[in-house]
């Protein structure tokens, strides 16, 4: 599915493309290597928005563990990030990895938001959700995002089955995945004999996840693998609840001890961290409202809005006409609808233009 999806993005970019002319094609993960031949052929400016390495994705998956597979993706990904125009990054080590690669290309690291920024949880779908599940009267463990390997949901059916000897009431409500994978995570569940302690609620709109966050009482990441923050880890800090998260680099990238409960990636480690978190009211409560505050205080949306501004200056420096300050540029993105630069190849005195737009293409799934 994810492969005809990408067919028809592809497909929908060239006649967009084709129809319209854009100085700029900002893309996010895999959608940059098609992309960024778009870019080429069609004379725009190619930013990638980075939010993972594609190699190390694929290292997870037994088809791609041959060298010569290995060394072709790396290869690629390479060959794409001295080629784009601009890149963003969204972690430490993948800032670290694209200096790497390219030392001197255009470059920033700008930190995912929480969707709550814009979109905070609505209270009322917050009590259906509290009455449908009992919450009142249960001690609620909630995980948000896919059901990949690497996102420990082993280690978590795990501690639950050492947590809910201690705590008959527990709830663990696991939203996200697909229906096989929700398929899969229930046959593991029923053999850790769990069943009646975890409820796979599966795929759910965004506003419904929010809701969930709001409505649990703490809030896990148990990932065994991986480098890049969880965007979920971002929503987790913004909700105010306390986190359990294991002490893997996906995590203490962000993650520390003022604002989470960061334990071994073991199971018992885990189902430790919430039994602590279950007896300790006053912990849930400090680590929740430290979350929020560091939040706040460093992921705005005013922020997000400026670096992104910055790098499109950056990545739109070589065209020979560019807005003349950061501060032009990101009130013209942020219009309704945006204003675009209109690029004259001769002169450097164009005016801004309604009929030049900005294209956005996403090929990734929810983290």
């Amino acid at each position: 599915v994810k492969i005809l999806l990408d067919v028809l993005l592809i497909l929908k970019a060239i006649t967009m493309l084709a129809v319209h002319r854009y100085d700029l094609i900002h893309t996010h993960e895999e959608a940059a290597y098609f992309s960024l031949p778009l870019a080429r052929l069609f004379g725009a400016r190619h930013l990638y928005d980075m939010h993972s390495s594609l190699p190390r994705q694929l290292a997870r998956s037994p088809l791609w563990q041959s060298l010569p597979f290995k060394k072709l993706a790396v290869m690629v990904e390479h060959k794409v990030i001295r080629a784009s125009d601009a890149i963003i990054s969204i972690g430490g080590d993948l800032e670290e990895y694209v200096h790497q690669v390219s030392p001197k290309g255009a470059h920033r690291r700008i930190e995912n938001l929480a969707i709550q920024t814009e979109c905070p949880p609505d209270p009322g779908l917050v009590v259906e959700l509290k009455a449908e599940w009992g919450l009142d009267s249960r001690f609620s463990v909630v995980y948000t995002g896919n059901l990949e390997q690497h996102q420990g949901m082993d280690l978590l059916l795990q501690s639950a089955a050492i947590v809910r000897h201690e705590y008959p009431k527990v709830l663990f409500l696991i939203i996200g995945g697909t229906p096989a994978q929700v398929e899969h995570w229930q046959a593991v569940a029923r053999q850790h004999n769990v069943v009646d302690s975890v409820s796979f609620v599966g795929t759910v709109p965004p506003m419904q996840a929010l809701a969930y966050l709001e409505a649990g009482d703490v809030l896990v990441s148990p990932r065994v693998a991986g480098t890049s923050i969880p965007l979920k880890i971002y929503s987790y800090l913004h909700s105010g609840k306390p986190i359990i998260a294991t002490d893997v680099p996906a995590h203490t990238e962000l993650l520390n001890d003022d604002i989470s409960l960061l334990v071994a990636p073991t199971a018992k480690a885990f189902a430790d961290g919430i039994s602590q978190l279950a007896t300790d009211a006053e912990l849930r409560q400090r680590l929740g409202s430290q979350a929020q505050a560091y939040v706040k205080g460093r992921f705005e949306f005013a922020d997000y809005r400026a670096k992104l501004a910055e790098i499109y200056w950056l990545a739109l420096a070589a065209k020979s006409r560019v807005p003349d300050t950061l501060e032009e540029l990101a009130r013209d993105i942020t219009a309704e609808p945006p204003i675009v630069w209109e690029v004259h190849p001769f002169r450097r005195s164009a005016l801004p233009t309604q009929k030049r737009e900005r294209i956005s293409m996403d090929a990734s799934r929810t983290r």
